[in-house]
């Protein structure tokens, strides 16, 4: 799973457990996997079976900025991920308990951890994405050429002079990214 997570506040969490997604039950006999952040920000990703519960803990989120989180199961390792870095790892001896509880951001099925902040871009795979693939996801969202607009936004991401709503120059180029080349600068309408 893969999200956007802004947090004001970790200490306002119940018992330090800021939920981020979660799928299952927390209490007697866990099953199902919560993605957590503590309250001083440190991720958690656990899988539970019912009879056994395994967490990977990695990376600390920082309140007041936008984080990339991924956490990923392949069925015996469990990955966590923070701004495209695997920052955290585990091998597990057991499966997910999958069960009919509803899959939740920000929250759990009893409410008794909700987050403070923001979740966006909230994706489920049915597969586990390989360190590639989430390093790819981080970076289209990235914004690599510092102009203000990321990869998603930007025409062209490896130049900071080209962006949306940037200064349109006669150099054959489209500088603000509406499509059109150069517009305003054909006088005579020649080409």
């Amino acid at each position: 799973l893969a999200l956007w997570v802004y947090s004001d506040s970790f200490g306002s969490c119940p018992d330090g457990h800021c939920t981020l997604i979660s799928k299952g039950n927390t209490n007697a006999s866990p099953y199902g996997y919560w993605l957590i952040a503590n309250g001083s920000g440190t991720l958690r990703f656990t899988i539970a079976d019912g009879a056994s519960e395994t967490s990977v803990y990695g990376g600390t989120l920082s309140t007041g900025a936008w984080h990339h989180v991924a956490a990923t199961f392949d069925g015996t390792t469990a990955v966590l991920y923070l701004d495209g870095v695997d920052s955290g790892s585990a091998s597990l001896g057991h499966g997910i308990a999958y069960n009919s509880d509803p899959f939740i951001a920000g929250a759990v099925p009893d409410r008794r951890y909700d987050h403070y902040g923001y979740l966006e871009e909230v994706i489920l795979y049915d597969w586990a994405l390989n360190s590639d693939q989430l390093g790819d996801l981080f970076d289209w969202y990235d914004d690599a050429d510092g102009d203000g607009f990321n990869q998603a936004d930007d025409c062209d991401p490896d130049d900071p002079a080209i962006y949306p709503g940037a200064p349109e120059v006669c150099d054959g180029a489209d500088n603000d990214c509406d499509g059109d080349v150069d517009e305003g600068y054909d006088a005579d309408g020649d080409g």
